[in-house]
Parts: structure tokens; sequence; C-alpha cells
């Protein structure tokens, strides 16, 4: 006879999800403090010099588009659902899609099979 693991196997994967996506924030941190580190000890040239912030300068752009993306997506998926109806068209046909609620449970073993890769090329890269 076959046990039933579906009460643990399941909690146990998404574990791995997050814990994958906080060693990747963690190793984030890690670069960020390597750049502020290098940024500090052998920046001699100006071309150096330039590159790494024309570097941090990238790395900020995608930080912010990521996060207005995020809170976007948090709005029109889940925010909207719980706000009363209001009278902007656009507004009423963000509240009335469904699309968007079916999205996320869709794209989350995706996403977890992207942060396993990352966190891979992570550790294989590490010293490269």
């Amino acid at each position: 006879m076959q046990r039933d693991l579906t009460d643990s196997t399941v909690p146990r994967n998404a574990g791995v999800g997050l814990g994958n996506s906080l060693l990747a924030c963690k190793s984030v941190l890690q670069g960020i403090v390597k750049l502020q580190d290098s940024d500090a000890l052998d920046m001699s040239t100006s071309y150096r010099s330039f590159s790494s912030k024309l570097n941090v300068c990238w790395g900020w752009i995608f930080v912010v588009l990521g996060s207005v993306s995020f809170l976007g997506f948090f709005y029109a998926a889940i925010l909207s659902k719980l706000l009363p109806p209001s009278g902007n068209q656009i507004m009423s046909a963000i509240q009335n899609d469904r699309y968007y609620c079916l999205l996320v449970p869709l794209t989350l073993p995706v996403l977890v099979v992207a942060v396993y890769f990352h966190w891979l090329s992570m550790k294989l890269f590490k010293h490269a």
C-alpha cells in the first residue's frame, strides 16, 4: 500500500523555492558589497570608474522596473479585486479580468525552475 504524500511534499517543495530565493537574495547582497569594496579599492582609471558607475546605474534601473512591474501585477491580480467598483473604464476592466488571477498559480512552477537554475549558475560560476 502506498502512503499519501500530498500533505508533506507540497510545503517541502514550496520551501525549496523560498530557500533558493533567499539564497539568491543573499548572493545579490554579497555582490553589492563586493562592488562597493571594489569601487573604493581599485578604480584608478576614469574608464573603470565610468564603467562601474554605468553598471550600478543599470542595476538600479532594473531594480526599479522590476519593482514597478511587481506592484502593477500585484494590484491587477489581487488588490483590484478587493476594491469597490470604480467609474473608470480601465480600472473596471482590470477588476473584471480573471486572467491575471490564474496567471500566478500557473507560473509558479516556472518560477521555481528559474530560481533553481539561477542558484545553480551562481554555484557553478562563483569562482569564474
